[in-house]
């Protein structure tokens, strides 16, 4: 056994790893340091794939979107793997569409000027996202 697995078999090293942003991408998958190490190992071994065959580009998808937090670990980690791996990873949520609907409310923008004398205008924001009419 190793040095590095002897030290993540201790309980506050996973942890540690995960909060500093140092080590090879390879290994941060297998010790499983990635928001969501599922997504990661996943995505890791697509890229590797695509890497050894030669495909320049994949696209990593999440159904079911919801929030969005996942999209972002994705988007994260297809990033850091992508530029390890020299492949070029798309990433694409999709969702039913209830976390988009049309929002009533309205939001706070500045205009231009000086903090002291810039003005305030209030919009109607837009949906986060188009859903197609189907």
């Amino acid at each position: 056994m190793d040095l590095l697995s002897q030290v993540m078999r201790l309980p506050y090293a996973k942890g540690l790893w995960a909060r500093l942003p140092v080590g090879r991408v390879d290994l941060k998958v297998q010790y499983g340091i990635y928001p969501r190490p599922h997504y990661a190992y996943g995505v890791y071994w697509a890229a590797y794939l695509a890497s050894c065959i030669g495909i320049p580009r994949i696209t990593a998808i999440e159904l079911g979107v919801a929030g969005g937090r996942g999209l972002v670990a994705l988007e994260a980690a297809c990033a850091e793997i992508g530029t390890f791996l020299g492949v070029k990873i798309d990433v694409v949520g999709f969702d039913a569409g209830e976390a988009c609907r049309r929002q009533s409310t309205t939001a706070t923008y500045p205009t231009s000027g000086t903090p002291e004398t810039t003005r305030w205008t209030r919009r109607r924001s837009e949906p986060s996202c188009n859903l197609p009419s189907w």
